[in-house]
């Protein structure tokens, strides 16, 4: 890995992708410019044509790794998956980093990638989302539905199950006693929550 500028926080990449491998690979030879861990998933529903652009364009650069594939439709635990396995392989291959850069496939940094280190370097322990606490008044029922209520996802899209078909059926819960929260699927995440959520997870697997 070549040297950061000095001071310059060093960065993680997780991106998913599921269409354009031009503009994936146009991204993934950007954040390649240092050397640090780019992680790919592409949803296994993109057919074999595009995935094989998106892994030759790419295939050069030996900081880039494609995480194994799963279906990853739009709102479904899908995405989550993937940014976790992500996770996962920073984690098991020891990997040096101090913040991790969630994105999707059709992102391009508008700004140096030597801005945004220089930026985060001061943040240490930080990490930055969009987030506010369910029920929201700006999502029809507080958005509560989208946790409670039984959902199955078509080609066109999340649906949530008539209730007439789950009588007797109780809502679902959160576990564990979780407070919910909405917000953007993207973040830049600090190691130091990382680290947080791999060891909630491994503590309370269900």
């Amino acid at each position: 890995m070549q040297d950061l500028q000095a001071g310059g926080a060093r960065l993680a990449y997780i991106v998913s992708a599921y269409k354009l491998p031009s503009n994936l690979v146009r991204l993934g030879v950007r954040l390649s410019d240092e050397g640090e861990p780019v992680l790919i998933h592409v949803d296994s529903r993109t057919s074999a044509r595009p995935f094989a652009e998106m892994t030759r364009g790419l295939a050069h650069l030996p900081n880039v790794q494609f995480l194994a594939r799963h279906r990853s439709p739009y709102a479904s635990y899908g995405h989550v998956l993937a940014s976790l396995k992500g996770l996962v392989w920073l984690k098991e291959t020891g990997a040096e980093y101090d913040f991790v850069v969630l994105l999707t496939g059709q992102d391009y940094p508008i700004k140096p990638l030597s801005q945004l280190r220089g930026s985060l370097s001061s943040r240490n322990g930080q990490t930055f989302m969009t987030h506010f606490e369910m029920p929201a008044e700006s999502w029809a029922h507080g958005g509560m539905p989208r946790l409670t209520r039984w959902h199955f996802s078509t080609p066109h899209g999340l649906h949530a199950v008539p209730r007439r078909w789950l009588r007797g059926i109780v809502p679902q819960a959160l576990p564990l006693e979780l407070v919910p929260y909405g917000g953007s699927g993207y973040w830049v995440m600090s190691r130091q929550h990382v680290e947080y959520v791999l060891t909630f997870l491994d503590a309370n697997p269900a």
